[in-house]
Formats: C-alpha cells, structure tokens, sequence
C-alpha cells in the first residue's frame, strides 16, 4: 500500500510548454481564388491582388483594379487515434481511443489591388492563414482490487486538451514590370500570432465501501494553462520572368518573422490528497507560475524560399511550386521548427467565357520533430483542391468592362504520420503524468469548401 501511494505522488513539478496535438499544418488554407483552385501553385503565374500574398512581383504591369473577399466557408478536421491511451490495472488493459473533431469557418483573406500607372501596381490585405481550435476529452472508470489496497476500489483517470491557435497578417506590397518579360516586387506584414492551451489531468482512487473504518481516499490532478500572444513584423519579396512566351518562372523570398513583441504566461497546478490505512494523511497543492514578457527577442518564423513554374496556354496554365523551411528553435516562446519542403502542382482551364475549371495536389509538411510528449504529433498531409470560376462581365463603352467572379472550390488532405499516446501502468508508473509516451500511426482527415468573390474593374 505505501509503495502505490509513494509512486502516485512523489513527482515533480516544473514549468514547461506542452506540445499539443497537432492540428493543421502550414498549408491548411489557400488565401485566394486561384489558389484555392490550383493548390496555391500560382507564384509564377499570379498577376492580381493574390499577388500580395504568393508573390507581390506579379503586381507588376496589373492593369485592372481588383478587390477579392475570400474564405474558407467551412473545414471539417477529423483526427482519431486508435489507442491512443493504453492503461494496465490489476483487472486487464484498457485501450481508449482518441479524437478532437474540429469544426471551422475560417475569414481567409481580403485583399485589393489596383495600378498606379502602366508599369506598377500596388496591393493591400489582411490575411488569416492560420485557425486551429479543437478540444478533445477522455475519461475511464473501473472497480479494482488492488493488491496494496484494502478491499475494493472505485478507479478513475480522465484529461481534457484545448487548444487554439490564431495568426493574422496585415499588409501592403507592390509590384514593377521592368520590361515585358521582367517584373520585381516587394511587401511588408504585421504579424499577429495567439495561441492558447489548457491541458487538465485527473486520477482518484476511493473505496467502495466508505462504511469501513479508514476508507481508502486518493486524488491528484494536475492542470496547464499556456497562453502566448506574439506582434512581429515580416517582408517578401518576389521576382517573375518569362524566358518565352508561354513560359513563366517565379521567385518568392519570404524574410524570417521579427519579433517585436510577445506577451503571455505558463503555469502548471498540481493538487494531491491522500487518505489509507497505515499511512498518514497527504494534502499537497503546489503552483509553478512563469511570465511571459519579451521585446525584440530574434526571429519566431524563419526564412522561406519558394521556387514556381508556370506553362501557359490561350485556355489553360499549369503551374508548380516548390518550397522550402528553415530550421528554428526558440525555447522560451515553444518554438521547434525542422528543416521542412513542400510542392505543389495546379491548373486552370477554361472551359466557357464565364465558366473555368481548376486542379491541383499540394503536400502539407509539419516542421515538428518526432513527437516525444503526450498529444504532440508529427503529421504529414497529402491533398486535392478542385472547383470552378464564374465571371459576370458587365461591359462598358470605351472603357474595361467590370468583371463579378464567383469562385467555388473544395479540399480534401490526408494527414498520415504519428501521435504520442500514454501506456500507462497505474501500479508501477503511480499518476498519469508519468506514464511513458508511445507513438500510434495515425490517420487524419481535412475537408474544406472554399468561396471567394471578386470585383474587377
């Protein structure tokens, strides 16, 4: 008996920043028409407002004023790990399965772009190219004998896990077409990144007959409350060539985040009570506190190079692109970024004046390391876009026809990749917060439609 109570309760507490579970990646919305169609592989090719954002040098020699208001109108994340916690108790093993099913509307971005004069173009948006919120809670009740305990025993262990995680980007870009078959341009972005987790433990142990002269008593519970919020500042800068005609070569440098400022607080509550024969009683409440408050620490996103190739045709292109992440680690701000890549491939085709098809793959890379903690994952995604463009012309005497666009489009991604579950041992391992992690393979799901509308004129 007082080995089982020893190993229940004899942990330490310290600050720490918890890895949650993973729910989107980097490519998890596409912030535009084109886009969204064609897998975000546009940076070529892109000569519009969603220049501002893929690549502003395709503002360059813009000839027409657009304003596009676009979004994802709803996402379905389904994430389910079979397994995922695995406790051993006198009476058996007990696998519980694990899912945080997340329901989205996502604002994606409102962007406007019209020309200064034949040669340049200027931008301006707000984007929102990151939305996790998801929760997920699990509970296990049994009645147990154990063999350190007198008589038997009501067992109970649960968590609940809350996340989210929100990024902004506000900004302005402009373009210059140098000569017909060169154009340069350049952007700058305030960035603003909030991100809440809340993990709570519990485990008890009573006894079921509470008439007995000691009835055994035993509760821990453990609680993590992070919550981080970051203004940084960013720049891009993009260049498009057209070695021939039909051909379309793009690059796009997006500079490393700047921290300006971030601001938040961990803490870590840990509550223990014990009462059972032979021993004396426990009442333990212990508190870990730490404040965030930061400027100018360095850079929170690192540098980004994306390569583009775009093939056109007079009724369809087809466009690539080709990405690359640079490693990062900020401790203090639970920053731990591995080198990364991704590409993707799109196109467009017309199929009447009004009406247009588009198409693309893209893959969704995470920058994690192998999950080593309870509720980190590593978890690649592999995805389809498809949909369709509408143009209402409305034309005019002696001057460009004003254009209404309507654009639907779906998502489809699989995630596979791993999950840290708990194979947890109550006797032997005592709370649940020294359970062992295991890795599960996991497969998870991303389901999004898409709608954007625009105003050309």
């Amino acid at each position: 008996m007082k080995k089982l109570i020893a190993v229940l309760f004899l942990t330490a507490v310290s600050a720490f920043i918890p890895k949650p579970l993973q729910a989107g990646n980097s490519n998890a919305f596409f912030l535009g028409d084109d886009a969204a169609l064609a897998a975000g592989a546009i940076g070529a090719i892109t000569r519009d407002s969603e220049a501002i954002w893929y690549n502003p040098a395709g503002l360059g020699g813009n000839d027409m004023s657009r304003l596009n208001v676009s979004g994802t109108t709803f996402m379905l994340r389904v994430q389910k790990v079979k397994g995922g916690v695995q406790t051993t108790l006198p009476s058996g093993v007990y696998d519980q399965d694990l899912s945080a099913n997340e329901y989205l509307t996502v604002p994606s971005a409102l962007t406007f772009a019209t020309d200064v004069n034949s040669d340049i173009s200027i931008g301006f948006g707000v984007f929102m190219p990151q939305n996790n919120d998801f929760s997920f809670t699990n509970s296990l009740s049994k009645v147990e004998t154990f063999p350190t305990l007198p008589g038997q025993q009501n067992y109970g262990q649960g968590f609940d896990i809350d996340e989210l995680d929100t990024r902004y980007d506000i900004g302005g870009a402009a373009g210059w077409q140098i000569r017909p078959d060169l154009r340069i341009g350049a952007g700058v972005f305030l960035v603003y990144q909030r991100t809440r987790f809340n993990q709570d433990e519990f485990e008890n142990i009573e006894s079921v007959d509470q008439t007995v002269p000691t009835p055994v008593s035993i509760f821990y519970v453990d609680n993590v409350r992070a919550l981080v919020s970051t203004l940084g500042a960013r720049a891009t800068v993009g260049a498009q060539f057209d070695p021939m005609d039909d051909w379309h070569l793009g690059l796009t440098l997006f500079a490393p985040t700047m921290q300006i400022y971030s601001w938040g607080n961990f803490s870590a509550d840990t509550g223990i009570a014990s009462i059972a024969p032979g021993t004396a009683p426990i009442s333990i409440a212990e508190r870990t506190y730490s404040k965030i408050s930061e400027w100018g620490g360095g850079m929170v996103e690192p540098f980004h190079p994306q390569f583009s190739v775009a093939w056109e045709q007079p009724d369809f292109w087809i466009g690539a692109a080709a990405d690359l992440y640079l490693p990062l680690t900020k401790e203090n701000l639970a920053i731990d970024k591995k080198l990364n890549w991704n590409v993707a491939v799109g196109s467009k085709f017309k199929i009447t004046e009004k009406f247009y098809g588009g198409a693309g793959f893209f893959t969704d890379n995470s920058d994690s390391h192998s999950p080593n903690s309870f509720g980190a994952a590593k978890v690649d995604y592999y995805g389809l876009t498809f949909g369709a463009e509408f143009r209402t012309p409305i034309h005019r005497e002696n001057v460009k026809p004003i254009i209404f666009s309507t654009v639907l489009a779906g998502r489809y991604a699989l995630g596979i990749g791993k999950f840290a579950g708990l194979a947890f041992d109550v006797e032997n391992n005592g709370n649940i917060t020294n359970a062992p992690t295991v890795n599960k393979d996991v497969y998870f799901h991303e389901l999004s439609a898409y709608l954007g509308t625009a105003l050309y004129f």
